[in-house]
């Protein structure tokens, strides 16, 4: 699942709390920031919403 967000150029890390493109169903299953921003791509933790 490829999603956006946009941070500054200079950016270091991306706060999980600007993750706004997640799919329905879907819930980020990390917390604080993700450290490591590799050639424009960050990787990210999702957990399917049990119903």
């Amino acid at each position: 699942m490829d999603g956006k967000v946009i941070v500054d150029g200079d950016a270091t890390v991306v706060d999980l709390t600007k993750l706004t493109d997640v799919p329905e169903g879907y819930e980020v299953d990390m917390e604080g920031s993700i450290p490591e921003i590799t050639y424009g791509w960050i990787y990210v933790e999702l957990r399917r919403i049990e119903s």
